[in-house]
């Protein structure tokens, strides 16, 4: 029994050649274009793309196992093997994805250039789905298409033509046999009802209406849409446009007014002259290549030399600066122990006193008393532990303060109970608490600490010692630093506070540059006016241009091989540049960032930001890199500067383009730059600026379309003004959902039942590996399981080994991602499955982690893990979950150096690469060993924060803390992590050496 052929309209043409504006037409004589488009965006196709994300990841995906990508050059010239791409899972996705959507729309419409790349993979497709193809063909000339080209990507003009030729041929040639039209892009903005009528007569549909036709002519057709237009004059006159580019160009104008037939044998003639002069190039085109790639290779081996040499420089010094210490410990020994032999005498002289001797009694009932005391103060302690965690969690905290406020003398020296009692010290009217909250006082969009447990802020100006002198002296580089700052309406008061902090720097190569951007305010023009110092130089703007226009004024004029930006109300530390220096030094980075801090009106200091190392993902998330940025001047020209669409955030913009061409990113964990929250700075709320926040929205969207990536951003509830990126999955993989129980069989059918019903996404298997159950519930509860076919059971019949089971699950799993988690979890949300497969599909990252919350209560579980000095531990844990803490760490996603495997989920490539789980960590520690062993290998491990589940703590396996040789056994573990990895001891590069190794509520040293 034959069905209907069914009718697909696929648009081919150049990238830049108007397939959007073809598109977008498509709706007006009735084709849908389905639900799934990727968003317009400011300043690259503003009117929208009209590309089907799927289909854009698809393309991409078959380009990469070809080996290619968008622009790659000579592909004409390369066989490819289609059968093998077509016997590829990418074909089968592709083919269910097409179906799906020939369903759900009867006529349906679709657009991506790099399908003229794929055609002969297409056409299969589009036979198996047994759907006609009918081909429109956009036509733009190679001049526009070049200039539009080199402004969006930079690309030089020779290889623009080569790219619209290799798109142009096999458009033409290999749609030979389908129903096909070539439109002009020109002839589309002009006539658009005539062209549309041509489109409808091929595909025998109904001509435009007039309603649809005007709406599409009035809100989306405009002479803005096209930047440059060029005649066949202009083309013959380009001496660099070869005569066949030429040739093919007029070919398609008159196929555009139907002057000739396209199935013409003359134009098919013509067309394979052009490919065959076109195939006389293509050595020349691999060996360009060749070279290409042999020249990113070297420029990457030499940078890894110098890497690695500022490396051994360091280190250099660094046992240079050992063996002083040494040699002075030495000597501070030899003190301390002249000094204990005089004490020893003293000692002997008092003990053969006649004092000593009649207070000798006294002495040993006050040593018993304290042994007493001390037993009975450990055994309290020990009690009120375990009572603690056997409490509901509503009661554990007031419970606790009961405890505290009748028993105190059993906790004294304790850190939880002392800051209770220092929250409860005279003068203290605020209930305790380690947790971080809005404050009442704060306009929407604001957050500050609400910390009542320790002694405010306190920022401590350096001292400049006669070592910061030496190693001035012995810079081997002394770069000039320019200084940007744009000038608007700001008083002089400020301006001169910042001129002072400059002009105090240790450093002394520095050049500072203002550029007055025609503000309201005149006394700021003529303070600017009277400056008299030449390494001030001052601009004055006639127009108001906004402040990346002023910004990059400021960098035409600088001289520096590095620029830092500087706000016109803010201030740098002394040693600011002298710290930029040091890192240019010993690094020779890219971009540096510091920590910061913020300064009110009166010159008072609070609220300061220690940042984490480089965290790309963090940096999505929000802006923290910010203040003191420095960058190197030459990469920063080569992104064209600062872009004004994206002004209130337009730092933000730059930090993300050039973290895109840069791994060389270099932190200093110190307070470099002073904020000052005016009632008109962002320092204050991002309310005091509303249009940066639209800024920021625009840019992440953007930056997703520039990166290639299909994403979503999203508001974030908790945090007003602030806006995450949702990844959408690439396809549907496999995920494999391992979940090791034993006699849990209540709180694992609970988990599991809440994976069937929650999991939105549907292409995944749940593997539970049934570790030796004795119960018969548990027994007939594994039995059953199976009967669902999502479920398959594995049996483990040994001692608990965490990491031998879950390896086991690994090896007989199906997927190619990998997730792990426990059994006494519970999925919240719908979607937390395709938010986490979202963020494990980018390439740079290792493992991804989820918040969980305990029940009840729902406040943090995890939200990341710390290794602190005592050991790893969780982030913000019992803290309340929808509080932001420390600039979104809890809600936002960052980067960590480790997650819980209470919930990981891995690609099976990566988990395989680095060998698994350890097995030699039977319980504990083994998921922070995995992440780590990632780490090592140049990937980012992160915690999605949008993805909740719940966790009934240890109700698998029981407090460790609580049994003695449990605690032991952790001890142990923890021991042997760290001889596994000695050079994260004491050491997490995503938790700040400024913030209190004890606190996992990232608290100040000053704690």
């Amino acid at each position: 029994m034959s069905t209907e052929c069914k009718k697909i309209l696929v648009v081919l043409g150049m990238h830049r050649s108007g397939t959007s504006a073809l598109t977008r037409g498509l709706q007006v004589i009735g084709v849908s274009l389905g639900d799934n488009l990727m968003p317009a965006f400011e300043g690259n196709n503003n009117k929208g793309f009209w590309e089907d994300l799927e289909i854009v990841a698809l393309n991409d995906a078959l380009l990469a196992e070809l080996g290619l990508n968008w622009h790659s050059l000579g592909t004409l010239q390369t066989p490819h093997d289609w059968a093998r791409l077509l016997d590829h899972p990418l074909a089968a996705q592709a083919e269910a994805y097409l179906q799906a959507q020939t369903v759900q729309y009867p006529l349906f419409g679709l657009k991506d250039p790099r399908m003229t790349r794929l055609l002969p993979f297409w056409l299969e497709i589009f036979k198996r789905c047994n759907v006609e193809p009918i081909f429109l063909i956009s036509s733009r000339d190679p001049l526009s298409v070049s200039r539009s080209l080199e402004k969006r990507d930079n690309f030089l003009a020779g290889k623009n033509y080569f790219l619209w030729l290799e798109h142009a041929l096999p458009a033409l040639l290999d749609t030979a046999g389908y129903r096909r039209l070539v439109v002009d892009f020109n002839q589309l903005l002009e006539q658009p009802a005539r062209e549309l009528e041509r489109i409808a007569r091929l595909a025998g549909l109904p001509q435009p209406a007039e309603i649809e036709l005007n709406t599409y002519q009035d809100s989306f057709l405009e002479s803005g849409l096209r930047h440059y237009q060029h005649t066949q004059d202009d083309l013959r006159a380009d001496p660099s446009l070869a005569e066949e580019i030429v040739r093919v160009h007029q070919l398609l104008q008159q196929l555009a007014t139907d002057a000739v037939d396209l199935d013409d044998p003359a134009v098919r003639t013509e067309l394979q002259e052009a490919t065959a002069w076109l195939n006389t190039l293509g050595p020349t085109y691999r060996l360009v290549i060749a070279q290409n790639a042999r020249i990113t290779s070297t420029s990457e081996h030499l940078d890894a030399l110098r890497k690695e040499n500022a490396h051994l420089h360091h280190v250099t010094q660094a046992l240079t600066d050992t063996q002083q210490e040494l040699a002075d410990t030495h000597q501070a020994l030899i003190d301390i122990q002249q000094d204990l032999h005089d004490l020893s005498r003293s000692i002997d002289a008092l003990r053969q006193s006649a004092s000593w001797r009649i207070t000798q009694p006294l002495r040993a009932v006050t040593s018993g008393a304290r042994e007493t005391v001390k037993t009975l103060r450990a055994s309290a302690r020990l009690m009120a532990k375990r009572l603690y965690h056997r409490l509901p969690a509503k009661l554990r905290e007031p419970c606790l303060r009961l405890a505290y406020r009748y028993f105190g003398i059993f906790f004294r020296g304790m850190g939880h109970y002392e800051a209770w009692r220092l929250a409860w010290s005279p003068g203290q009217t605020r209930p305790f608490s380690f947790s971080y909250r809005r404050s009442a006082l704060a306009r929407e969009g604001q957050y500050q600490l609400e910390q009542t447990t320790y002694p405010a802020y306190c920022y401590l100006p350096p001292r400049r010692t006669s070592a910061v002198d030496k190693v001035l002296a012995e810079f081997g580089r002394k770069p000039l630093i320019s200084i940007i700052t744009p000038v608007y309406g700001i008083e002089p008061p400020y301006l001169q506070a910042l001129i002072q902090s400059v002009e105090q720097q240790w450093y002394p190569h520095w050049e500072l540059i203002f550029v007055e951007d025609a503000g309201p305010n005149p006394a700021t023009r003529h303070f600017l006016e009277a400056l008299d110092n030449p390494r001030i130089k001052v601009s004055l703007s006639e127009k108001n241009g906004g402040i990346s226009a002023a910004s990059n004024i400021a960098l035409g004029l600088a001289a520096g091989e590095y620029v830092a930006f500087l706000d016109h109300d803010d201030e740098l530390t002394a040693d600011a540049l002298f710290e930029l220096a040091k890192a240019i030094n010993t690094d020779d980075p890219d971009f540096i960032y510091s920590d910061e801090d913020k300064i009110d009106d009166a010159g008072n200091y609070s609220q300061p930001f220690f940042k984490p190392g480089w965290s790309p993902d963090a940096l999505m998330s929000i802006m923290y890199t910010c203040h003191l940025a420095c960058m190197r001047k030459s990469l920063v020209d080569e992104l064209g500067g600062f872009r004004s669409c994206f002004d209130g955030a337009q730092d933000y913009d730059l930090a993300l383009r050039l973290t895109e061409r840069t791994q060389r990113i270099h932190h200093i964990p110190k307070v470099l730059y002073h904020w000052r929250t005016l009632p008109s700075s962002t320092a204050s709320g991002l309310d005091a600026k509303p249009y940066a926040s639209d800024a920021m929205r625009r840019l992440k969207e953007e930056a997703l379309v520039r990166r290639g990536l299909q994403g979503i951003v999203e508001n974030v509830a908790e945090m007003p003004s602030q806006c995450r990126v949702n990844y959408r999955p690439v396809g549907t993989p496999l995920v494999s959902i391992i979940i090791p129980s034993r006699d849990n069989t209540a709180i694992l059918k609970r988990c599991v039942d809440s994976l069937l019903q929650q999991t939105r996404y549907g292409h995944y298997e749940i593997i539970l590996i049934d570790n030796d159950s004795s119960t018969p519930e548990a027994r007939a509860y594994f039995d059953q399981a199976p009967q669902d076919p999502r479920v398959t059971v594995l049996r483990y019949p040994h001692p608990f080994n965490y990491s031998a089971i879950n390896n086991l699950g690994a090896r007989e799993a199906k997927g190619d991602y990998l997730l792990f988690l426990n059994d006494d979890t519970e999925a919240l949300a719908p979607d937390w499955l395709e938010r986490m497969l979202g963020f494990a599909q980018l390439d740079h990252i290792g493992a991804v982690g989820a918040k969980l919350l305990f029940p009840g209560s729902h406040n943090i579980q995890h939200c990341g893990v710390l290794n602190l000095p005592a050991g790893p531990g969780h982030a913000f844990y019992n803290a309340p979950a929808d509080a932001p803490i420390y600039f979104g760490r809890n809600i936002l996603e960052w980067n960590w150096l480790a997650a819980t495997g209470a919930c990981l989920l891995v690609k099976r490539s990566k988990f395989e690469a680095v060998g698994g789980f350890d097995e030699s960590f039977p319980v504990a520690y083994n998921d922070v060993d995995l992440c780590w062993r990632l780490h090592d290998q140049g990937l980012k491990n992160l915690v999605c924060n949008a993805v909740r589940l719940l966790h009934h703590e240890s109700v698998s396996r029981g407090v460790d803390d609580e049994d003695p040789l449990k605690l032991q056994r952790l001890t142990q573990e923890r021991r042997r992590l760290y001889q596994k990895h000695p050079g994260y001891f004491m050491h997490d590069p995503y938790f700040n050496p400024n913030l209190h190794g004890s606190s996992v509520n990232f608290l100040a040293q000053n704690f």
